[in-house]
């Protein structure tokens, strides 16, 4: 990474660049869509069926459950991002590209995360009485003897 020259520290009498909605939309779409793209890739190379396999076994592996497992290799990630702020901030030219891989690989780690919560939950109100076991639907109060599951 090249050294770029500083910026002054005070923006006096320069009218800062804006971002428009348009503009927004379309680092969006295209972030989305990396992002995507990378994780279709590697759940082919790392994941079973399941989608969330590794962060299983690495949970058994440390004694964790699989969501604490996932912070553990998220936080790679997280100082990655870090480093390169901070870089960035020392006046060192950052690519794009090294910019765009870093956020993607936080962003599909958050993706990856609300999985692992989402499962967690229904597995939790699966084993809940309030809950239907086939379809998930909670059971109004005081229904649990008459409720019939429109699943069954």
């Amino acid at each position: 990474m090249a050294r770029r020259e500083r910026p002054p520290a005070c923006n006096q009498g320069r009218k800062e660049k804006e971002m428009n909605t348009q503009q927004f939309n379309e680092i969006l779409e295209s972030t989305i869509k990396k992002c995507r793209d990378t994780l279709t890739v590697k759940s082919s190379e790392y994941a079973t069926e399941d989608r969330l396999h590794n962060f299983k076994v690495a949970a058994e592996i440390q004694h964790c459950t699989p969501i604490t497992a996932l912070a553990g290799m998220m936080a790679k990630h997280t100082v990655s991002v870090y480093d390169l702020i901070q870089r960035n901030e020392q006046g060192f030219e950052v690519p794009m590209e090294l910019w765009d891989e870093k956020i993607g690989d936080s962003i599909n780690y958050l993706f990856l995360l609300t999985a692992l919560i989402r499962e967690n939950k229904i597995e939790n109100e699966q084993n809940n009485s309030n809950f239907c076991v086939s379809c998930g639907v909670e059971i109004p109060d005081g229904r649990q003897i008459s409720w019939k599951c429109e699943e069954e």
